[in-house]
């Protein structure tokens, strides 16, 4: 498997999805419940946003630890950037939070990383969140 740094969108696309979460944005499933709901309930987005980078950085330094911070595969940014984008739809939300998931799962991160069993947690419940509001599901019988 191979890991590499996200670009600062993908991380901007999470922070800005569980903020609007956080909003009481009823498209998204508030992160306020689950066992490491602490951890995604976060006042700003630039520290939030360098904690993750901070975790994918360690798990690609698990991968490639022979690589430098500069050598690593992926973005060179050193620090997480805020950039306008729109609000990442659901599903868009679910897709990068899965893809960084990925790239933070090499290592020791997924067993020892609060941050990333926190992810794991909102990513199933935004999955649930996004199957529960669809027009399939509605149609689907209850039995």
């Amino acid at each position: 498997m191979s890991a590499y740094i996200v670009d600062n969108i993908t991380i901007n696309r999470i922070v800005n999805g569980l903020q609007l979460a956080q909003q009481g944005n009823r498209a998204y499933p508030s992160p306020q419940y689950g066992e490491y709901s602490t951890l995604l309930m976060f006042a700003d987005a630039k520290t939030f946003g360098n904690s993750m980078l901070a975790m994918n950085v360690t798990a690609v330094g698990q991968r490639y630890p022979q690589d430098t911070r500069n050598t690593m595969p992926g973005s060179r940014a050193c620090e997480y950037c805020p950039t306008r984008i729109h609000p990442p739809r659901p599903v868009q939300l679910l897709k990068s939070i899965g893809c960084f998931l990925y790239q933070c799962s090499e290592g020791d991160v997924p067993e020892t990383n609060e941050l990333y069993k926190a992810l794991r947690s909102y990513e199933a419940a935004l999955a649930l969140h996004i199957v529960q509001r669809s027009d399939e599901y509605d149609k689907a019988d209850w039995e």
